[in-house]
């Protein structure tokens, strides 16, 4: 379908005062290339404009009859040679009249024209990126040069209506910092809102937001510290108000990728400017995919938040309208995230797929000064999974829901269709049970779910799994205590006080985002930051 071009609102006298290759300029530059292809293409087109204006060849009302020939006068406007009518041999064209040429033109190649082809186009019926932006700037990366492919083929959606939300008062401005590749230069379409800024106070009770149904896709971020000395992703899901907040962003379109600060490996190169020594603090309560973690300080999340956009370019433009429609966009964003950043569907469900915090940008310490970090881009992987879903394989939602709670109700951080989170109370020495059903998980497709229950984090001896038979759409979780357990994270060794169990829906083609139940061994305001560090 042919997009009206956007026809600027010019009065009479400035349009004539545009001159002849003004005037030629500025349709050229505002005519579709849909239309224009008619045409044979912009050149084509301009020329056929030009001929009507340099001939003239539209009748005048009798004493303006011109004979052909139309040249610029002395102040811009266009002069016709004249007969006998004139003793000074020339008439001026009235500017009315220039713009009626030039609007029933312009008029003529975006609405007639394509109307009445004869034969369709090869690419008719593809849906096409209507922004005058491109999706994705110059670049030689592989994500680049794979989203450009799929931009001219027009399969891919790009960021039109995407936008970017920072929440910090621009300290962390993830689309254009200077000491960042920006994200700007990558994604030019993506809208950039004002920025918001919370009090120590507001932030407790407003963030995150309550997020308007099904409002336009929107990645947020916010490098600062959330209520009580956490980061956020580890935070929005430790209390139920907090929790739902979240999840209701989740589900209509909104996605939150913020630094784990103090949360996630304290005392490597990724917090401060020093080498890892022995096993580093991991303070994560919770685990959610409401929210997405990097580790380090400000700008480390970066590098997350562009693979994402990536995300959301490279779906089919049709599916994402619907996965926009339905709530579920951001679920399947996150899936895709996951996913692409490791090899296999084995590693997806499992710790690999699903740290508590992703390595994004290096970081800064101060004006110029870095200390590099292994920086890992998964953008190109990430684009050929979302522009693989079809509307007939649109992966499912994940949701959980808790069916008997062994744990007393002080013990019940919060509970949400896709993170369920729970606190080890003293004086249970045998633990306590947990069972919870994934019955409630949808797929837009009805399609048959059969569902995977997995330990990420935790001992044998702290935790353990039992699904129900049959496609396994429930299980019964028992959580021990246990006085911690080391987690291998790539370079990382941390010492973590949090078992987590994941749930995956697959229906026939694709896994769903994870949801999680976490229980941890951590006590409400327990330090894991600079105050858990030795003197």
């Amino acid at each position: 379908m042919t997009t009206a071009p956007k026809i600027p609102q010019t009065g009479a006298q400035d349009f004539l005062s545009l001159g002849a290759s003004g005037a030629i300029n500025l349709v050229r530059s505002q005519l579709s290339p849909e239309a224009l292809g008619d045409l044979g293409g912009q050149d084509n087109a301009v020329s056929v404009l030009a001929r009507i204006v340099e001939h003239c060849t539209i009748p005048l009302p009798p004493r303006h009859r011109p004979t052909p020939g139309l040249f610029p006068g002395r102040h811009g406007e266009l002069r016709i040679p004249s007969s006998n009518h004139n003793r000074h041999g020339r008439h001026h064209l009235p500017s009315l009249k220039l713009m009626c040429i030039v609007t029933i033109f312009a008029l003529f190649v975006v609405t007639v024209i394509p109307l009445t082809a004869a034969e369709p186009r090869p690419d008719q019926g593809k849906p096409a990126v209507t922004d005058a932006r491109p999706a994705i700037a110059d670049g030689e990366d592989a994500a680049t040069t794979l989203l450009k492919r799929l931009e001219t083929e027009g399969v891919a959606a790009g960021n039109t209506r995407d936008h970017y939300q920072n929440t910090d008062g621009w300290h962390a401005d993830n689309l254009d910092h200077p000491r960042l590749k920006p994200t700007r230069n990558v994604h030019p379409q993506v809208i950039k809102n004002e920025t918001i800024k919370y009090t120590a106070e507001s932030v407790l009770t407003e963030y995150p937001p309550q997020a308007p149904e099904h409002g336009p896709p929107t990645l947020w971020n916010s490098s600062r510290f959330a209520g009580k000395g956490m980061s956020f992703p580890n935070w929005c899901v430790s209390e139920q108000a907090v929790a739902e907040r979240a999840y209701r962003g989740y589900i209509n379109n909104v996605h939150y990728v913020n630094p784990a600060l103090w949360d996630y490996a304290w005392g490597s190169s990724y917090t401060v400017k020093k080498p890892a020594v022995g096993n580093l603090p991991c303070g994560f309560q919770t685990m959610s995919p409401y929210m997405t973690a990097s580790r380090g300080h400000s700008h480390s999340e970066g590098g997350l938040q562009r693979d994402m956009f990536y995300g959301l370019a490279g779906f089919l433009p049709d599916v994402k309208r619907k996965l926009a429609e339905t709530g579920l966009l951001m679920p399947t964003l996150v899936m895709a995230f996951r996913r692409g950043r490791v090899d296999s569907d084995a590693q997806y469900l499992s710790a690999d797929g699903n740290p508590f915090a992703f390595v994004g940008d290096e970081q800064y310490f101060g004006p110029g000064e870095r200390i590099p970090t292994r920086s890992v881009h998964r953008g190109a992987e990430i684009i050929a999974i979302t522009n693989a879903i079809t509307m007939q394989d649109i992966p499912p939602l994940i949701s959980l829901a808790v069916m008997q709670d062994g744990f007393p109700a002080e013990a019940q951080m919060s509970t949400t269709p896709c993170a369920i989170a729970r606190r080890m109370p003293d004086g249970l020495a045998d633990g306590a049970s947990i069972r919870v059903s994934a019955a409630g998980s949808r797929d837009l497709n009805n399609r048959p779910l059969r569902y995977t229950w997995r330990v990420l984090y935790g001992p044998a001896d702290a935790v353990s799994v039992t699904p129900s038979a049959g496609a396994g759409d429930s299980a019964e979780i028992r959580f021990k205590p246990t006085p911690g357990f080391t987690v291998k994270d790539g370079d990382l060794s941390l010492d973590c006080k949090t078992l987590v169990v994941a749930c995956f829906a697959h229906n026939g083609a694709w896994y769903s985002a994870p949801g999680f139940v976490t229980c941890t061994m951590l006590k409400p305001g327990e330090a894991r930051g600079p105050a858990a560090r030795k003197p």
